[in-house]
């Protein structure tokens, strides 16, 4: 059976726990399901994707009866734009971080938001080479500025459930949108404790300022070898 695991579903009302989100994970590797996933409020979220998991497939991952039905999953991949621009992305943050108390990770490190139920997967994350924090799962406590590349299936959660919960993080100073279909960058910028400013940026030469980190780079850099589609 062939499971296609990038379009909407219509979801149950799910509670899986934080603990069955740790075992899917175990299981999931094990089972050499190779993709990764995110948890959001009791729901199991395929990186790349807005959709939640249906609550069938993870009540079976989750039961010893995982691996006895040939189950092929396909599961949404990043686009060649989103890989370009991440691509780019850690390549100049990381040339400038070489010598700078900043470290960036790219689409491996999963944020853990301990006053909430959520350990969402940004693309880019930037924390501090020094003060760097971890919980035991190796999860990042103290992420300084986090940027996202929206993608048609993963711009509603960005730009709401994400934002919120990341907005939630005492030392977070930066959230960073990035449009892959167009030129469009949403700076979402740390003014005080309950404070934010919104920046919003579309022009090629303009700058996007990194106060967390010190750095500016602009939209060209970002994109420089993206070919946008027309039409869109």
């Amino acid at each position: 059976m062939t499971v296609v695991l990038d379009t909407p579903r219509k979801n149950l009302e799910l509670g899986f726990s934080y603990e069955d989100y740790l075992t899917f994970l175990e299981k999931a590797e094990e089972g050499q399901i190779e993709h990764k996933f995110q948890y959001f409020d009791g729901e199991i979220i395929p990186a790349h994707s807005g959709t939640p998991l249906p609550e069938w497939f993870v009540s079976y991952v989750l039961s010893e009866d995982f691996g006895t039905q040939p189950i092929t999953l396909i599961f949404e991949m990043p686009t060649q734009n989103h890989d370009i621009i991440t691509s780019n992305l850690h390549g100049m943050l990381y040339v400038f971080s070489k010598d700078k108390d900043v470290r960036v990770y790219s689409q491996g490190t999963y944020i853990c938001l301990e006053v909430s139920t959520k350990t969402p997967l940004p693309d880019i994350v930037l924390t501090s080479k020094s003060g760097e924090k971890r919980n035991k799962y190796h999860q990042l406590l103290n992420p300084l500025a986090i940027i996202e590349i929206l993608s048609e299936s993963t711009k509603n959660l960005d730009q709401t459930r994400k934002m919120e919960a990341y907005q939630s993080i005492e030392t977070l100073i930066e959230y960073i949108l990035i449009d892959q279909y167009k030129p469009y960058v949403a700076i979402h910028r740390r003014i005080s404790a309950n404070k934010w400013e919104q920046e919003y940026l579309t022009s090629m030469s303009s700058k996007v300022h990194l106060e967390s980190i010190g750095y500016s780079l602009s939209l060209s850099e970002i994109y420089e070898g993206v070919v946008f589609e027309t039409g869109l």
